[in-house]
């Protein structure tokens, strides 16, 4: 089957009176990004990128200059209401991929009140296109669109989430393979053993394994999943 015909196949779950989410959670630098802009794109969806909504709360702490190792309740709330100055215009800002910021949004983003704002924000948004939205992160299906229409996990070897990390232009090149595959093994064990909504694979997930795919194959992958499941919908 050719990617048109799959892409038609795929639409015809969308009815227009109805908003439908689909969730992809997975771990840092497997592709997620690619993958839930390329289908909202061709699914006229609105893309939630919920990584970039946790970096632009870090960047404005880091902008504060608030220390991001002060777990006490004070600290912790006062990072969390920065959540509210988030806009949609400020997920396009390339400060949000710093240095400073990469090293603390891990930091920030396992605080459970910055995390509980941060939820609410990706709500409102995904819910703004009265068609739907693909939301992307690492809690989306088991903690903030449970009811999500379609869920989907994205998973790889960390050496392969390695190169592509080395090949982002977004992201500082001076890292060796091994620091950066150090630094994912590290954000892996981070986000899984995180008290608050740790990464985990929803038991209705359709896990993906793209170690060795590209994001075409990815992508239709995907889409077959998506017809598959809702064939007449």
């Amino acid at each position: 089957m050719g990617h048109s015909e799959l892409l038609l196949q795929t639409q015809v779950f969308l009815k227009p009176d109805h908003k439908r989410i689909i969730a992809i959670d997975g771990p840092a630098c497997v592709g997620k990004f690619t993958t839930a802009s390329r289908l909202a794109t061709e699914l006229s969806l609105t893309h939630v990128d919920s990584g970039a909504i946790y970096r632009a709360v870090t960047k404005l702490v880091c902008d504060r200059g608030i220390n991001v190792e002060d777990l006490s309740e004070d600290n912790c709330y006062r990072m969390a209401e920065l959540a509210a100055h988030v806009s949609p215009l400020m997920l396009l800002d390339p400060m949000l991929h710093s240095d400073e910021v990469d090293s603390k949004v891990p930091k920030v983003a396992r605080i459970k009140q910055v995390r509980s704002k941060v939820n609410c924000f990706q709500y409102w948004f995904a819910n703004q296109n009265p068609r739907g939205s693909v939301v992307e992160g690492r809690d989306i299906a088991t903690k903030v669109f449970p009811e999500a229409d379609i869920k989907i996990f994205l998973t790889a070897s960390v050496s392969a989430r390695a190169t592509r990390q080395l090949a982002d232009t977004k992201r500082r090149t001076d890292l060796t393979f091994e620091q950066a595959c150090r630094t994912i093994a590290e954000r892996d064990h981070i986000d899984k053993t995180r008290k608050v909504d740790p990464l985990v694979v929803h038991p209705e997930a359709f896990v993906v394994d793209n170690s060795n795919m590209v994001p075409d194959e990815v992508h239709d992958l995907i889409l077959r999943h998506i017809g598959s499941k809702f064939p007449n919908f």
